[in-house]
């Protein structure tokens, strides 16, 4: 029944459809990734350089995509949707494999930062390629969208509970071995997304000296 359901939804969306299929499968691939590292990623980078270092990373992650996530906005309208969120999993995936393995706390500062980064460069992106595709297509975009994404989170959230069993038995091996395997399937399954469907970008096409004066005043004002 909601295999036929689903089926009646997503094919209203045409030309899109397969597009659609791959993004339901990719962000499912990407939630089951992420939650194998879950909580062993506070685990080992507590267990690595401490409660101090551990703070000090979630701090200056948080700081970095709160000064990031706009001018990576308009990365992503001028690169592309796609391309900005695959270099966006590869700088994720980059900094889990080194708070994985990493004792010293400058290289905890840099991988934080890297993720912050990856962070902004993700958020939203894969959603702005998805409205733009469905945009083409449907009648009722708001309604479309509400149903798409909820299917997709979903999807998601199945992917992640099959991925904390998981991350319980690569776990026995090593703390650490659940961030470590989380970031170098980021990394592997970066470049697949661009592989898919069309590019789209937003109104920015081109960044300029001009632009990136009006960025960073934009963020200075909020």
């Amino acid at each position: 029944m909601h295999t036929f359901v689903m089926k009646g939804f997503l094919s209203k969306f045409g030309g899109f459809l397969h597009q659609l299929n791959f993004m339901f499968l990719f962000s499912s691939l990407v939630s089951f990734i992420d939650g194998i590292s879950g909580a062993y990623l506070f685990i080992t980078v507590y267990n690595n350089i401490g409660a101090y270092g551990l703070r000090l990373a979630l701090l200056i992650n948080k700081v970095c995509v709160t000064f990031t996530d706009y001018p990576t906005g308009v990365v992503a309208d001028a690169l592309g949707r796609k391309r900005s969120y695959s270099l966006g999993l590869a700088l994720e995936g980059a900094s889990l494999v080194t708070l994985s393995i990493s004792r010293e706390i400058l290289w905890v500062i840099v991988a934080s930062t890297i993720s912050g980064i990856g962070v902004s460069l993700m958020s939203g992106s894969l959603q702005a390629w998805v409205v733009d595709g469905i945009r083409k297509y449907s009648k009722n975009l708001k309604e479309d969208l509400a149903s798409t994404f909820s299917l997709a989170r979903c999807f998601s959230t199945i992917a992640k509970v099959f991925a904390g069993f998981i991350a319980t038995f690569i776990a026995i091996r090593g703390y650490w071995l659940p961030v470590f395997a989380s970031g170098l399937l980021m990394i592997i399954l970066s470049p697949i997304i661009t592989l898919v469907g069309e590019e789209n970008y937003g109104k920015i096409r081109k960044i300029s000296p001009k632009v990136m004066i009006e960025i960073f005043k934009n963020c200075a004002l909020k």
